[in-house]
């Protein structure tokens, strides 16, 4: 409510004080909320790292769209992490696996198949491998 002013004025610092109650509590939503909010400045101190250790967490919990950006942040390189396709790879097949209808599946394979372009077999093996340790979890 407070993220959005409804029935409260908008206040991103509230947001960010309850969405991080939430999260410290192991609520992925808001976990992914929390990572997303210091991403791009919404009321919480912009911090990168946070921001990746927040999403990495929902991502664990098997949230959609913290797989998805996660793995779109390791494709580019985004938040001060390193390019990473292995990594990004896995997130991206993970996210195609979740993903609520037709559309966003297409979307998340599309640039799944344009990172995969670039990589060598031993590289989408391994990424492959990963994503299924991942799924034993």
């Amino acid at each position: 409510m407070y993220a959005l002013g409804q029935g409260v004025g908008q206040d991103p610092r509230q947001a960010v004080a309850w969405y991080r109650k939430a999260a410290e509590r192991g609520d992925a939503e808001a976990e992914f909320v929390l990572g997303v909010m210091s991403l791009d400045r919404s009321g919480a101190s912009q911090d990168a790292g946070q921001a990746v250790a927040w999403l990495r967490k929902a991502a664990d919990k098997g949230v959609f769209n913290a797989q998805f950006r996660l793995g779109m942040m390791y494709a580019k390189g985004a938040s001060g992490l390193e390019p990473d396709p292995i990594a990004a790879r896995m997130w991206l097949s993970l996210a195609a696996e979740r993903a609520e209808n037709a559309y966003v599946h297409a979307l998340v394979t599309k640039e799944r198949s344009k990172l995969s372009a670039g990589m060598t077999p031993a590289e989408i093996a391994e990424a492959q491998r990963r994503a299924i340790e991942w799924r034993a979890k």
